[in-house]
């Protein structure tokens, strides 16, 4: 890239389909840890090609509905 090219934009976290583990933090406040346990759990859903993680943020918000606790 030369000086004269610009980095394209990015996508914001809330419009971007698969996040990498930093995003899935920065957008539902996720932590690492807590990531690694639930994936080990089956609780948090992922795709890996080789060592490379990412979340598909449509399946990550239909697990978080589908553990929505009902207020009595």
């Amino acid at each position: 890239m030369t000086r004269t090219q610009t980095k394209p934009e990015q996508a914001p976290l809330h419009s971007k389909r698969w996040l990498n583990s930093k995003e899935l933090a920065a957008l539902y406040d996720i932590s690492d840890s807590t990531q690694s346990r639930w994936r080990k759990d089956g609780i948090l859903p992922y795709s890996k090609i080789g060592k490379v993680i990412r979340y598909d943020r449509l399946a990550i918000d239909k697990m978080l509905e589908e553990h929505l606790v009902g207020v009595a």
